[in-house]
């Protein structure tokens, strides 16, 4: 599935129903997670192939780790690294890279897509 990322917004308007017993919905099919916050709105979506999330027509998991950075830092000039991965907080996304500390050539696995506040 496509998933289109609104800066800040999320992908969408995802609810949490009232039977899902957990704060998180997950799709194995699409490899998605969606989490919610206290109130059941969706606050971030977290996804990896077979999913293709695009922001900006970018599509962020047929990147590698330096290449999504500077992708990113081009949309938002305060990319924050780390050994696992960015974020880009004005953007409200975030990348996951088990190898990043190895280096800017490891792939992209997941990118997770958050609403205002979700970090706060």
């Amino acid at each position: 599935m496509n998933y289109t990322i609104y800066p800040l917004k999320g992908v969408g308007d995802f609810e949490r129903t009232p039977q899902s017993a957990f704060p998180c919905d997950y799709i194995p099919s699409e490899s998605a997670f969606f989490y919610y916050d206290a109130s059941g709105q969706l606050a971030a979506i977290e996804v990896a192939a077979p999913a293709r999330p695009t922001i900006n027509g970018l599509d962020l998991l047929s990147l590698t780790f330096g290449k999504a950075i500077a992708k990113l830092a081009a949309l938002d000039e305060h990319v924050e690294t780390d050994a696992a991965g960015a974020t880009a907080y004005q953007l409200g996304v975030s990348i996951y890279v088990t190898l990043a500390k190895d280096g800017d050539d490891a792939p992209v696995e997941s990118v997770l897509a958050f609403r205002q506040g979700y970090y706060d």
